[in-house]
C-alpha cells in the first residue's frame, strides 16, 4: 500500500512540475539575416589574427555560440532597429601552417531559446603550392628549377635538408612567391634520386607538409638489354638518352 502512494505521489508531482516548465518563446529563421558570408562558409586565412568581418541583423537578442578556433567580437547584442545590422569580426587563434584547407567548427546562434546553426568556418592554408609538392631538378650538377606558392604571410623563411640549395624571391601583389632550387650533386644513375626537402617556417611555426625535391635519371634506356642474332655480324641497336658524356665498352 506505501508503494502505491508513492507512486502516486511522484505521478502527481512530475505533473504539477511539468506545468511550470516553459520552452519559452520561439524565433522562427526569418527572425535572424547574416551578411558577408557565402554559400554558409565563414572563410579565414591562413594567418593567426586574420579577420573576417560579417553583418547581423536579428528581430531579438542573439548570441554566437558553439564556436572554437576563433574569436567573434562582438559574440552577442541585442536586437537591431530597422535598417540597422551589427558588424561582427571573426579572428583566427592560430596560423594553419599547412598546404590544406582547415575546418575549424559550426558557428551557431541563439535567439530566444531558438538555435540556429549551418555556417562552417574554415581556415585557408597558409601555403598553397601551385604545382603539387615535387620540384624536378636534371641530373647535372648546378641544375636548378623553381616552383610558386602563394601565402598571405610576409614572415616565411625556407628550410632545406639534403644537397640542395634554395632561395626565396619577394612576394608579388598576387600575395605569389617563387622559389628557387639548385644541386651540386650529380645523379650519375639510371634512376630519379629524392636528393632533399623543403618546408616553410610561417611565423616561426615549422610547416607540417614538405616539398620533395629530385634529380631526374641520368641515363634512359629503351631497353634493358641488346639482343643479338645468331648469324656473324649481326647488329641491333641500343638507343642511350644521358645528360652526361657516355662511353661504351664491349666485355
Amino acid at each position: 500500500m506505501k508503494m502505491k502512494r508513492f507512486i502516486a505521489f511522484t505521478i502527481l508531482s512530475i505533473a504539477i512540475l511539468s506545468g511550470c516548465i516553459k520552452s519559452g518563446d520561439k524565433a522562427s529563421v526569418n527572425d535572424l539575416y547574416i551578411g558577408g558570408i557565402s554559400n554558409n562558409r565563414l572563410m579565414l586565412e591562413g594567418a593567426e589574427g586574420s579577420t573576417k568581418t560579417f553583418s547581423i541583423k536579428a528581430n531579438y537578442d542573439w548570441t554566437i555560440i558553439d564556436y572554437n578556433g576563433f574569436t567573434c567580437a562582438p559574440s552577442y547584442g541585442p536586437k537591431t532597429n530597422e535598417g540597422e545590422v551589427i558588424e561582427v569580426t571573426a579572428t583566427a587563434l592560430q596560423a594553419n601552417n599547412t598546404a590544406d584547407t582547415v575546418y575549424l567548427s559550426a558557428l551557431n546562434f541563439k535567439l530566444l531559446s531558438t538555435r540556429f546553426y549551418g555556417i562552417s568556418a574554415y581556415q585557408l592554408p597558409q601555403v598553397r603550392l601551385t604545382k603539387g609538392d615535387k620540384v624536378y631538378l636534371n641530373a647535372k650538377s648546378g641544375s636548378t628549377s623553381s616552383i610558386k606558392f602563394v601565402s598571405s604571410s610576409d614572415n616565411i623563411e625556407l628550410v632545406t635538408q639534403g644537397n640542395i640549395t634554395a632561395s626565396l624571391s619577394e612576394k608579388s601583389s598576387r600575395n605569389e612567391y617563387t622559389i628557387t632550387v639548385s644541386t651540386n650533386q650529380e645523379n650519375g644513375t639510371a634512376e630519379s634520386l629524392n636528393i632533399g626537402t623543403i618546408s616553410f617556417r610561417i611565423n616561426d611555426a615549422i610547416q607540417e607538409s614538405k616539398i620533395a625535391v629530385v634529380q631526374s635519371s641520368a641515363i634512359v634506356l629503351d631497353r634493358s638489354e641488346v639482343v643479338l642474332p645468331s648469324k656473324a655480324e649481326g647488329e641491333n641497336l641500343l638507343v642511350v638518352d644521358s645528360s652526361f658524356d657516355v662511353s661504351t665498352s664491349v666485355d
